[in-house]
């Protein structure tokens, strides 16, 4: 299998761009996650994405919670491209 790194073993610097700005995205989606609130009988109301330490309120001031499988989904999917980026910022052009 080919080395898809430089010749010293450490990352370029477009592949550290590309690690910088996952890990900033990650960042953001955990700062403004998805909300929901289960008013009960299996109910789910979607209450959009808000700021972490504010979340939002659905009726009577009842506050929501964060959509940690929604998140977790997100958190997965930018691993996922930013590996890939990382691959293939990475491969040497011939």
């Amino acid at each position: 299998m080919p080395d898809r790194q430089s010749e010293s073993g450490h990352m370029n610097p477009v592949q550290r761009r590309a690690l910088a700005g996952v890990a900033g995205l990650i960042g953001l989606m955990v700062l403004f996650p998805p909300f929901e609130f289960r008013p009960g009988y299996g109910a789910v109301v979607n209450l959009g994405y808000g700021f972490l330490l504010a979340p939002p309120s659905f009726r009577e001031g009842r506050l929501g919670s964060v959509n940690v499988s929604l998140l977790a989904l997100e958190i997965l999917a930018a691993c996922i491209v930013g590996g890939a980026a990382h691959l293939v910022l990475g491969t040497k052009k011939s």
